[in-house]
C-alpha cells in the first residue's frame, strides 16, 4: 500500500512539473516569436524607407550566403554607380536594350536608366527579389521589364534544359530587333559570374558561338561581366608572346573569336555574397597578366565580326575538338605529335615553317587556326586517325570539363 501510494505521489509531482515546463516553453516560444516578428517589421519598414542602403539589403538577404551556388548581387549604391557609368560610357550601340542578369534589388537597374539607358530587361533567378522588380517596373514603366528564370543554369549536357532555355530567351527578348553578325551588337548583357557559375557560362559562350544559339540567336551581344580572378586569368591571355605556360584551349578560343577588354578592377566585397578567395592561386613570375586573388574584374567581351573560314557550326565544332586534342600535352613536340595522327604531315609542317624543335605550347592560337585549315587540304588527311577523331569527338563535353575555364 505504501509503495503504490509513493509511486502515485511521484507520478503526480512529475505530471505537475511537466505541466509547468510545458507552460514555460509555450511562453518562451511566444516571446521569441513576438520578438522575431517585431524585428521583421522593423527591417521591412527600414527597407521601405531606405531600400537602397547596403546594410538593410545585407541583413534582409543574408540567407544567400548559406548556399554555395547562390548568385551574387550588387547591394552597394557606389558600386552600382561606377558600373553603370562604365557600361554607358563603353557601349557601342547606345540605343539597344540592356539585359541585366539577376538585377536583385535593382540598384544597378535604376542607375542605368538614370544614366540614359532607353530599355533594361531584368532576368532574375530568385523570387525573393520580385517586390523590388515590381517597384522598379512601376517607377520606370516601359523602360523596364523583367522575367523570372535562371540565366546561369547548366544546360550543356541536357537537351531538355537547353530547349527550355531557348524558349525562355525567345519569350523574354521578343521585342529586341534581330541583327546580322556583321552589324553592331543587338544588346548589352550584364552579369556577375560567380566561381560556381563561371565555368558553365563561359562554356556556353564558346559552344553556342558555332550554332548561333542562345545569346547569339539575335546577333552579336556585348557582354559586360564581373568575373573572379581565376577566370580573368584565363580570359585575358591575349599577348602575342604568351607561350604554353598560359595558353589553353579556352583562352585560345576566347582570344581567337572574341575581343576582350578590362574595364575596372573591384574588390571581392563589392558583391554579395562575396566571391570565395581561392587558397591556392599561383601566377607564374614571368606571366604578362597581373592578377590579384582578392579582386574581381569587370570586363567587356564582344564576339568578333568576321571569321569567314570557320563560320559554319560543323567546322567550328571540329576546330574546337582539334584544339582540345592537340593542347592536351603542351610540352610535347608538334611534328612528332602530328605525325602520330597524320602520317606524312611532317613535310607539310616544315614547309609551313615549323621545325622538329617546335613545342605544341609555342604555337599561337592564330597559327593553330591556320594549321587546322591547311591540314584538311593535305592528301593524307582523309584516311588519317585525326579525321576519325574530328568526326567522333564531342567538343561540348571537352569544353565544359576543362579545369582552366
Amino acid at each position: 500500500m505504501y509503495r503504490s501510494q509513493s509511486w502515485a505521489n511521484c507520478w503526480s509531482a512529475s505530471g505537475h512539473s511537466l505541466k509547468k515546463l510545458d507552460f514555460y516553453y509555450r511562453v518562451r516560444n511566444f516571446l521569441q516569436c513576438s520578438y522575431h516578428l517585431t524585428n521583421v517589421k522593423l527591417v521591412r519598414s527600414s527597407s521601405e524607407k531606405n531600400i537602397g542602403r547596403g546594410e538593410t539589403l545585407y541583413q534582409k538577404h543574408a540567407a544567400l550566403k548559406l548556399k554555395r551556388t547562390s548568385p551574387s548581387y550588387i547591394f552597394n549604391e557606389d558600386v552600382a554607380d561606377k558600373i553603370a557609368s562604365k557600361i554607358m560610357e563603353t557601349r557601342k550601340a547606345k540605343d539597344t536594350p540592356i539585359i541585366e542578369y539577376n538585377p536583385g534589388p535593382c540598384l544597378l537597374t535604376k542607375k542605368l536608366i538614370k544614366n540614359g539607358a532607353k530599355s533594361v530587361i531584368g532576368i532574375e533567378a530568385k523570387l525573393d527579389f520580385q517586390p523590388y522588380l515590381q517597384n522598379t517596373k512601376r517607377l520606370f514603366r516601359s523602360k523596364f521589364s523583367f522575367h523570372l528564370w535562371d540565366p546561369y543554369i547548366n544546360v550543356l549536357f541536357d537537351s531538355k534544359r537547353m530547349s527550355n532555355l531557348h524558349t525562355k530567351e525567345k519569350e523574354s527578348f521578343k521585342e529586341i530587333r534581330q541583327k546580322s553578325w556583321c552589324e553592331e551588337p543587338y544588346a548589352s548583357i550584364f552579369g556577375i559570374l560567380t566561381p560556381s557559375k563561371a565555368r558553365y557560362f563561359i562554356s556556353l559562350m564558346i559552344n553556342c558561338l558555332g550554332t548561333k544559339e542562345s545569346i547569339y540567336s539575335l546577333g552579336r551581344p556585348e557582354l559586360f561581366l564581373l568575373v573572379p580572378a581565376r577566370n580573368y586569368k584565363t580570359l585575358n591571355m591575349k599577348f602575342p608572346n604568351t607561350n604554353y605556360l598560359f595558353y589553353r584551349k579556352t583562352s585560345s578560343v576566347l582570344n581567337l573569336f572574341f575581343d576582350i577588354e578590362l574595364l575596372m578592377e573591384l574588390k571581392v566585397s563589392d558583391v554579395f555574397p562575396h566571391f570565395a578567395v581561392p587558397r591556392k592561386f599561383q601566377t607564374p613570375s614571368n606571366s604578362p597578366v597581373t592578377v590579384n586573388k582578392d579582386s574581381i574584374y569587370f570586363i567587356k567581351i564582344v564576339p568578333k565580326q568576321i571569321r569567314d573560314a570557320i563560320s559554319d557550326s560543323e567546322t567550328y565544332a571540329k576546330f574546337l575538338t582539334f584544339l582540345n586534342q592537340v593542347l592536351q600535352k603542351r610540352s610535347s613536340r608538334l611534328i612528332p605529335k602530328m605525325e602520330s595522327w597524320l602520317p606524312g604531315s611532317g613535310v607539310h609542317l616544315i614547309r609551313m615553317g615549323y621545325t622538329m624543335m617546335h613545342l605544341i605550347g609555342e604555337v599561337s592560337p592564330e597559327q593553330y587556326l591556320e594549321l587546322y585549315l591547311e591540314l584538311q587540304k593535305w592528301p593524307e588527311f582523309p584516311e588519317s586517325s585525326l579525321q576519325a577523331i574530328l568526326i567522333h569527338a564531342t567538343p561540348e563535353k571537352d569544353t565544359a570539363s576543362e579545369e582552366s575555364v
